[in-house]
C-alpha cells in the first residue's frame, strides 16, 4: 500500500473521529460502565497515536530530554524482556512477575515495626501502584515483566524516572502466551482474592 494511500486513510480516521468528539455532551451524565469503556477505548487511541508518531519518527518523549535520555536502557531492557517472554513462551523471572502484580493490586505490606520513614515510602509506592493500575491492561503486564519491584519502589527510583517510564511503557503487539493468563489466574486466587480491581483488570486481561 501507498504511502499516499496511507495517509489518505488516516486522514479520513482522524476527520471523522473529529465529527464524534463534537458529539459528545460534556453534560451528560455517564455511567460508571460508560465511563470505564470511554476511558479504556481512550487510552487505546492514545497508544495508537503515539505508535504513528514513533514509526514515522515524530515522536516527542513524554518527559525531559535528561530523563528520557537517562531512561534508555531501563526502556531497551524492557522491550528485550517482552520480545523474550512472546519469543520463549516463558518467563525468564516468574517470581519478578508475580512479585510485581501481587504489589501493584494488593500495595506493600505493612508492619508495626516499620520506622516512620518506611511507613512513608510505603505509602508512596501505594500512589505508584495506583498509577501503574491506570494503565491498559497489556501495559501492566509489560511492567510486571521487565521490572524488579525493588527498582521501582519509592525510595529506588525518583519520581520523573518513574513517571517518564510508566508513560513510555509500551503494549504487546501480539497475542501473550498463555501462561500470561495461567499466572494472572493462579494469583487471584492465591494473593489478590479480595481486590476488585484486580478482577476488572483480569476482565480487560491481555490476549
Amino acid at each position: 500500500m501507498s504511502r499516499t494511500t496511507l495517509i489518505s486513510q488516516l486522514n479520513d480516521v482522524v476527520t471523522s473521529l473529529e465529527s464524534w468528539v463534537l458529539q459528545l455532551d460534556g453534560s451528560s451524565q455517564w455511567t460508571n460502565d460508560e465511563s470505564n469503556d470511554l476511558y479504556s477505548l481512550s487510552m487505546r487511541l492514545a497508544t495508537a497515536t503515539s505508535s504513528v508518531q514513533k514509526r514515522v519518527g515524530s515522536y516527542k518523549p513524554p518527559c525531559r530530554a535528561e530523563i528520557w535520555k537517562a531512561s534508555e536502557p531501563m526502556r531497551r531492557q524492557a522491550r528485550s524482556a517482552v520480545e523474550d517472554l512472546v519469543r520463549d513462551r516463558a518467563f525468564n523471572q516468574p517470581a519478578m512477575f508475580r512479585r510485581n502484580i501481587t504489589l501493584i493490586f494488593g500495595g506493600p505490606k505493612f508492619s508495626e515495626f516499620d520506622s516512620s520513614q518506611m511507613k512513608s515510602r510505603k505509602l508512596a509506592t501505594i500512589t505508584r501502584c495506583e498509577r501503574l493500575r491506570r494503565l491498559e491492561a497489556d501495559k501492566v503486564v509489560a511492567w510486571a515483566v521487565s521490572y524488579k519491584s525493588t527498582s521501582w519502589a519509592v525510595g529506588c527510583m525518583g519520581s520523573d524516572m518513574f513517571d517518564c517510564l510508566a508513560e513510555a511503557v509500551e503494549s504487546n503487539t501480539g497475542p501473550w502466551p498463555p501462561v500470561v493468563s495461567e499466572v494472572l489466574y493462579k494469583l487471584q486466587k492465591v494473593d489478590l482474592q479480595e481486590s476488585t480491581e484486580y478482577i476488572s483488570f483480569l476482565q480487560g486481561e491481555p490476549a
